[in-house]
């Protein structure tokens, strides 16, 4: 099934994640978790996964009780092998295939490559049409035409220096990333809190870790709270509440007395440069909502910064992209990171959400930040933040502080 179907069938789907996520047609309301942590609490997230290792999480994921044809077995892979049973069936089921010894090898590590077979032929994934990207290593590559598929769908991407690396293996981490993006399976934290109350979180993982989300979803069972229907009614009632709404003036709130809740705000993001009313807009204002959620909980606020493509005069259809930020605690802590170059008062921003898009110097799709929140002072004229935007990387990868402005007056339920 070609992807450009697949995102048709996702925005039906896409009614019912709370936050406006992209979904894939494998996703579903219920999802089993694929992986593992260790006994003494572990993920792991460096080590590198064995065929075997591959072989049971992609059988766990697509089998449904169907028996194994037990005369197709590889010569290495006998019964009273942990993995036997899902190798032998992702063998009869062409995904897997020996070598010419008929062995499967199970404790060989997986190679990039050879996972790209196994996932283009478990899921049937075909090639995008009008994607194609060239690498210098994988002319003569057995798995040259599966590499070109998954790359073609953006579930994988090359390197820097045009090469794919085929032979490179593969981390925990890095697979928990792959195979939740082809399962559409949710990897914000606030939906996947939603979804299992009691998650299981990786003890050796930091929360800024890149693939920390993926990780803690492929380690726990998720369930949606509700189903398709029952979001497509709530959609619809949404859609005529809104509309009457919109016929009404709008409840202004004072923000010296809020309540905990949810209101919305306008904002801007202007160039911080040390100054103390910051006035001129940054070229990174493009690439934000100007209208951000304002959530109150117990007399603190977060706010929650929506980020889109953003155009360039001078690039033509290319588009920059906000690719992380940080922020700090208060103006003071900004300041004195001006003065004293060896204080760091910088925080990671939460990522909420993502969306994919063409990046600014390749023809790769890539993943970027949609949704990135961060604590803000109730009051403040302007809320420091750094921010990374990828155009700056193709010219130095200056890191610039941003001002966002933070308009109390257009403060609204």
């Amino acid at each position: 099934m070609k992807r450009s179907t697949r995102r048709k069938l996702a925005l039906t789907l896409s009614l019912i994640m709370s936050l406006g996520l992209q979904r894939s047609v494998f996703a579903s309301d219920t999802y089993k978790a694929y992986m593992k942590g260790y006994p003494d609490g572990s993920f792991k997230p460096a080590s590198v996964v064995t065929r075997a290792e591959v072989a049971v999480m992609i059988s766990n994921l697509i089998r449904d009780d169907e028996e194994i044809d037990q005369s197709l077995e590889f010569t290495d892979v006998k019964k009273g092998n942990w993995a036997y049973d899902s190798v032998n069936y992702l063998r009869t089921k062409n995904i897997l295939s020996s070598d010419n010894g008929g062995k499967y090898s199970v404790k060989d590590d997986m190679s990039r490559a050879e996972l790209c077979s196994v996932i283009v032929k478990a899921y049937h994934l075909t090639k995008e049409d009008g994607v194609s990207k060239k690498f210098s290593d994988i002319e003569k590559n057995e798995y040259k035409e599966y590499i070109e598929i998954m790359v073609s769908n953006g579930y994988m991407s090359g390197y820097p220096d045009g090469t794919f690396k085929p032979d490179k293996k593969v981390s925990r981490a890095e697979i928990a990333s792959i195979l939740n993006d082809v399962l559409g399976r949710p990897e914000a934290i606030e939906e996947l809190k939603k979804m299992n109350s009691k998650l299981l979180m990786p003890k050796d993982v930091n929360a800024n870790y890149w693939a920390y989300s993926n990780i803690v979803s492929a380690i726990n069972d998720l369930k949606e709270q509700e189903t398709v229907q029952d979001n497509i009614t709530k959609d619809k009632q949404e859609e005529k509440t809104l509309e009457k709404e919109d016929k009404k003036e709008t409840e202004k709130v004072d923000y010296k007395n809020l309540k905990d809740g949810e209101y919305k705000l306008s904002v801007e993001m202007l160039k911080a440069e040390g100054q103390d009313t910051p006035s001129e807009l940054s070229m990174a204002n493009e690439s934000i909502e100007h209208k951000a959620m304002l959530k109150v909980e117990n007399g603190k606020a977060k706010l929650y910064l929506v980020t889109k493509p953003m155009a360039l005069k001078s690039f033509g259809e290319q588009k920059g992209h906000l690719q992380n930020a940080w922020y700090y605690g208060s103006k003071e802590d900004y300041h004195k990171s001006l003065t004293d170059k060896k204080i760091d008062n910088l925080k990671t921003v939460e990522i909420i959400d993502k969306y994919k898009d063409k990046a600014f110097d390749t023809e790769d799709i890539k993943s970027y930040p949609k949704t990135v929140a961060f604590p803000v002072e109730i009051g403040a004229d302007f809320a420091y933040i750094r921010i990374e935007v990828d155009v700056m990387n193709s010219l130095g990868g200056m890191k610039p502080d941003a001002a966002i402005k933070l308009d109390w007056s257009s403060l609204e339920k």
